[in-house]
């Protein structure tokens, strides 16, 4: 897939979570549209991962692998669960240290599986 489409839709993605967060009160909306924008951003942080990682391994293509979306998808997570606590108000340091711990584990069972 061409790259160039890639940032298309990652920004896409961006501009689609940015509308919800900012149009939405969640008081008047179901559940489904309030975890929407979290998923939305998660596809959009594992674009963006995949796209740096790209321009890392100095490729000139962009292809999709299990390894390549696992990492993402990992590194992608992080910021995602802390927007999540933060959102709900249970976000401190004890809780961003576990998240340190468990990235950590997973990184080091998702490198063992790849």
């Amino acid at each position: 897939m061409k790259t160039s489409r890639i940032v298309l839709f990652d920004l896409i993605f961006y501009f689609i979570g940015v509308l919800l967060l900012t149009t939405t009160s969640s008081q008047h909306i179901p559940i489904v549209i309030l975890v929407l924008p979290f998923v939305i951003f998660f596809a959009a942080f594992t674009l963006s991962v995949m796209l740096i990682m790209k321009y890392l391994n100095n490729e000139k293509t962009f292809v999709f692998t299990r390894k390549r979306l696992l990492r993402a998808g990992l590194v992608a997570s992080l910021p995602i669960i802390s927007l999540v606590l933060t959102s709900i108000g249970q976000f401190s340091y004890f809780s961003f240290i576990t998240l340190l711990i468990l990235f950590a584990v997973a990184s080091f069972y998702v490198n063992r599986a790849t």
